[in-house]
């Protein structure tokens, strides 16, 4: 379970956001360590919501329906996601144009804007019922760190990405700028299509 955790929790926090957004601008402000110290603050809050959205669907599935509800549920999001990052228009991401800024403590910074990611659990209910129709998990307390390290492990290293890449990820005339919405979307189209074969 904690490789799954970590793969989908990489590949779901990396579309531009606030927080990656931020440890880059960390990065090319103030240097590594202030971005790694914001990408660990983001990380320990993403794994205490990941062992929350455990913990719920560890109860919840005791019912068979609800795991079934979740498993649909995690259909039309991964295909939504699919149809919407395909589509998407792209806007500039030059950090001149972010509200952007950077603190003397970019550990609490970091804390703060994971903490305002009220999406997260839910997302983390979704890619439970996705990783359930791989992997037999039976729940116990171990189960439930496990999954909150692979969700924080994975939101890390998906904000260093961008701490590691820097300006290739925001300039408009990049590669990975221009492709990363398709990439994204055929990631989530996968996911989708496999998420429709074991339902």
């Amino acid at each position: 379970m904690l490789p799954l955790a970590i793969i989908l929790s990489y590949f779901g926090s990396l579309p531009f956001g606030m927080i990656n957004l931020n440890v880059l601008y960390a990065e090319l402000t103030k240097g590594r360590k202030a971005a790694v110290l914001m990408a660990t603050g983001a990380a320990i809050v993403e794994f205490i919501q990941g062992v929350v959205a455990a913990i719920v669907y560890g109860r919840l599935v005791i019912l068979s329906t609800f795991e079934l509800y979740f498993k649909y549920a995690a259909m039309v999001v991964f295909f939504g996601l699919a149809f919407y990052y395909f589509f998407k228009k792209k806007k500039s991401a030059e950090l001149e144009n972010q509200t952007l800024h950077t603190t003397k403590t970019p550990f609490y910074h970091g804390l703060g804007l994971s903490s305002l990611n009220f999406m997260a659990v839910p997302f983390w209910l979704i890619i439970l019922a996705m990783i359930s129709s791989y992997v037999d998990i039976y729940w116990t307390t171990s189960a439930y760190l496990l999954f909150g390290l692979g969700a924080g492990l994975g939101g890390f290293l998906a904000s260093m990405t961008y701490a590691i890449l820097g300006n290739k990820l925001v300039k408009k005339d990049s590669k990975v700028y221009k492709y990363l919405d398709y990439i994204l979307a055929l990631l989530f189209l996968g996911l989708g299509i496999l998420a429709l074969f074991y339902s």
